[in-house]
């Protein structure tokens, strides 16, 4: 893609999504760890920082369920939950939000899914997202693709991101590159938001 395109789909005024990066799967004691998503966590820390420098919304989302009744089919399909009031249910400490950078709770994949995410996103008066977080090919994709359908310019931090595979995770950009998401790594979103 060339530059005049990227500068095209990229968001004026985006807010950054840091998707499910919990104890359960960034930390090495966690019941799904990931390996790749410390390295994604480091970017995604980057991230945060120069948005709260460029004063724009940073939202974080949790997944956690209250009950196993309210996940679901998803306790059928992984046999475990991550349940609410848990250790592996909280964020990992290096992400420490601020006052105001809400917290959401999910209990499906996507970050919009019975939140109060869009209204989040409205009130910031924002018109696109930067995703990032765990995992690329479940709770980013979905969130990402969700996003391109409610109309905001969507763009996904590759390398702060993470899942269990690399065929997982390129798959999942590949698919979003083709019609639902810009593409590009932290550096790259860095410059673009000057």
């Amino acid at each position: 893609m060339n530059r005049r395109s990227v500068d095209a789909l990229f968001p004026p005024r985006p807010a950054l999504l840091i998707i499910d990066m919990q104890h359960y799967f960034v930390h090495p004691r966690g019941g799904a760890f990931l390996p790749g998503s410390r390295e994604a966590l480091q970017r995604a820390l980057a991230l945060r920082d120069v948005f709260r420098e460029r004063d724009l919304p940073v939202v974080f989302t949790r997944h956690a369920h209250r009950s196993v009744e309210s996940a679901g089919v998803m306790d059928r399909w992984w046999g475990e939950l991550i349940m609410e009031g848990t250790w592996e249910s909280e964020l990992a400490e290096e992400l420490e939000p601020t006052d105001g950078e809400p917290v959401i709770r999910k209990e499906r994949y996507s970050a919009y899914r019975g939140t109060d995410l869009e209204d989040h996103l409205k009130a910031n008066r924002c018109d696109g997202v930067v995703v990032c977080g765990v995992m690329t090919h479940l709770c980013v994709e979905t969130t990402a693709r969700e996003s391109f359908i409610r109309d905001y310019l969507t763009v996904i931090a590759a390398d702060a991101c993470a899942s269990d595979s690399v065929d997982h995770h390129m798959g999942s950009l590949e698919n979003l590159a083709h019609g639902f998401a810009l593409i590009l790594g932290v550096e790259d979103i860095m410059e673009l938001l000057g």
